[in-house]
């Protein structure tokens, strides 16, 4: 089943402000042509620099929208959905394989062979994260350190605790490879926990009731 609604985030607030109030309009209702009935817009105004952006997030929503139905089906089929913070068995065994594909870290003293292994870092991560808050704090950090590395200056992140929320996630059962994938995505720092939550429970790592749920938040 199609999605029959749009999901219009904080941060497009920022692609908007430039724009008219017709040229808003025109692109709004382009956003629900196109996600409703899949219609190209011919559109002509300032509005039509912006559109690629909203289309790109309309198609992902959709995506997403088409594999929580398909996973949900299949959850109705086995008994219902699964309780809260439980993960199912095909993404546990997803993290398994990332598991045992990544590199595994090794200890080493010689500073030279730190440095050659520090440069060889891939996206992958593996299970220490698990095991210990400290592991947590260490792989946040380097989720962190990847994420500022897209903004100017790290005075956007202000009064964010931005580690102590990747730890928490991840503390639930979030991988840092599915926390790297909605950092992404994420153009605005204040928005951060909306979208780690919005992740979170549609990959029913987290119930729409936990206390990780953002203030004011509405999914």
């Amino acid at each position: 089943m199609a999605m029959r609604y749009v999901q219009v985030y904080f941060d497009f607030i920022h692609s908007l402000t430039p724009l008219s109030d017709a040229e808003r309009g025109r692109l709004f209702t382009a956003m629900l042509e196109y996600a409703g009935q899949g219609t190209e817009p011919d559109l002509r105004g300032n509005e039509r620099f912006v559109w690629p952006q909203l289309k790109s997030q309309i198609d992902r929503d959709n995506e997403r929208y088409d594999e929580i139905s398909q996973v949900r089906s299949e959850a109705g089929k086995l008994g219902g959905r699964p309780k809260a913070n439980a993960l199912s068995k095909k993404q546990k065994n997803q993290m398994k394989a990332n598991a045992s594909n990544c590199p595994q870290e090794e200890d080493k003293d010689d500073d030279n062979n730190k440095d050659e292994n520090d440069s060889k870092k891939t996206v992958c991560y593996n299970s220490a994260w698990r095991t210990s808050a400290r592991a947590r704090g260490a792989v946040a950090q380097n989720l962190i350190d990847g994420w500022e590395a897209a903004w100017d200056t790290a005075s956007r992140f202000e009064g964010i605790d931005v580690n102590r929320i990747l730890c928490e996630y991840m503390e639930a059962g979030m991988t840092p490879e599915q926390i790297q994938t909605v950092l992404q995505d994420c153009t605005v720092p204040q928005y951060l926990e909306n979208h780690l939550f919005s992740e979170a429970v549609h990959l029913y790592i987290l119930d729409e009731e936990s206390p990780l749920r953002p203030a004011g938040y509405d999914i």
